[in-house]
């Protein structure tokens, strides 16, 4: 046996051993917080006239984008509503591709790959901070804020989350590592599985160019090349098959500026003036609640990537940073903590801000809390996701 073989074999045995064991107990707790939620939800819809969307307890785990992914993976874009060409291909594909294992039961498929998908990103995720840091405790309170996170909700979900998550993470192992062909894979399923996969390019280039000009090897030069375009081209190659099957090489992103989805581009200090005016100024108290939650989502993903930019390489502020910029330019909020804290890094910033057990304490059980609250607000039809 090789001295390569030895080591990848060493190197599978500690993620199954370590790396599973120290995601399974988060996973597990956090798939019971949300059940719980989905059980109260669907016992007060039925029972309570005016309380709750029953449709929206009864789609349970496929509720809002679930059912839509759903449908992708059994008919297929072209028998559907072009707007739903904004949701990338990879999920829904792999989901049609496994479902004869389970006798084609393609909505099943759909939530083993999304749970699976959280469960090695715990996992993964558990590797690349002990890799970082040597601390194992950091390393295991990341697993856990990222199952207890409030927005971590859509990693139980039939949602494509988890995947972007197994790529990201994966793919800053590969580039830490300097496996720079196993990046570019992991890139290109990234940018195959959601449009943000694109920002996955920023910290590759950082990485690839930091020791750069002493590579004199012409074959690590093109591999580290490859992992930098890697995300454009998992992006570039689903917008090339739309144009060509529906015309519009933009249209996936096009259809995204609709009011009741993403909405237009707005720089981020004209949105988030918009959310203090809103804030207290506004009339409408939910409006004004909106955007109050709005903006603390904002203060703390800023508060995060100041902590990830003082304790971890330039890469991961990088990423993170990008990622809140992006969500601070949509029109609608909703869903900002959703495409900002499934961002891994601000995950790895708060687990180094709970370092003393009074701030651990108060941050977990504001987590779980609003686990179950949010939880319960989605399958209630009162928030999306």
């Amino acid at each position: 046996m090789s001295v390569k073989s030895i080591i990848k074999k060493i190197s599978y045995s500690e993620f199954i051993a370590r790396d599973l064991r120290a995601a399974i107990g988060p996973w597990i707790f956090s798939r019971v917080v949300v059940g719980l939620a989905l059980f109260v939800a669907r016992t007060v819809s039925s029972g309570v006239d005016g309380i709750g969307d029953s449709r929206a307890a009864h789609e349970g785990l496929f509720v809002y984008d679930g059912s839509l992914y759903r449908g992708i993976a059994e008919v297929g874009y072209e028998h559907l509503p072009r707007e739903l060409l904004r949701f990338f291909p990879l999920y829904p594909l792999s989901s049609r591709a496994l479902g004869w294992a389970f006798f084609g039961h393609i909505d099943l498929a759909l939530l083993v790959i999304a749970n699976g998908g959280a469960l090695i990103a715990g996992a993964l995720l558990f590797r690349l901070v002990l890799r970082e840091t040597s601390n194992e405790r950091l390393a295991t309170r990341s697993v856990w804020f990222l199952a207890i996170f409030p927005a971590s909700l859509v990693l139980v979900l039939a949602y494509a989350e988890s995947i972007l998550l197994v790529a990201a993470i994966g793919m800053f192992l590969a580039l830490r590592s300097k496996r720079w062909w196993l990046a570019a894979a992991l890139g290109l399923a990234a940018g195959a599985t959601r449009p943000v996969g694109l920002l996955l390019a920023l910290p590759a280039l950082i990485e690839a160019t930091r020791d750069f000009s002493s590579v004199t090897n012409i074959k690590e030069r093109i591999a580290r090349a490859a992992s930098v375009v890697a995300p454009v081209v998992g992006v570039g190659a689903y917008l090339v098959w739309v144009d060509r099957v529906f015309g519009g090489f933009f249209t996936a992103f096009d259809v995204q500026s609709k009011s009741n989805l993403r909405g237009s581009t707005t720089d981020p200090f004209t949105r988030v003036g918009q959310a203090i005016a809103d804030t207290f100024g506004a009339d409408i108290v939910q409006s004004s609640g909106r955007a109050l939650r709005y903006l603390i989502w904002i203060a703390l993903a800023l508060i995060l990537i100041g902590v990830v930019s003082r304790r971890l390489p330039s890469s991961y502020t990088a990423y993170g940073l990008v990622a809140i910029v992006l969500g601070m330019t949509s029109e609608n909020s909703s869903s900002f903590e959703r495409y900002t804290f499934t961002t891994f890094p601000l995950i790895i910033g708060l687990a180094y801000l709970t370092e003393t057990q009074r701030v651990r304490r108060l941050f977990s059980i504001i987590s779980i809390m609003g686990l179950f609250s949010l939880s319960l607000a989605v399958f209630l039809g009162q928030y999306v996701p």
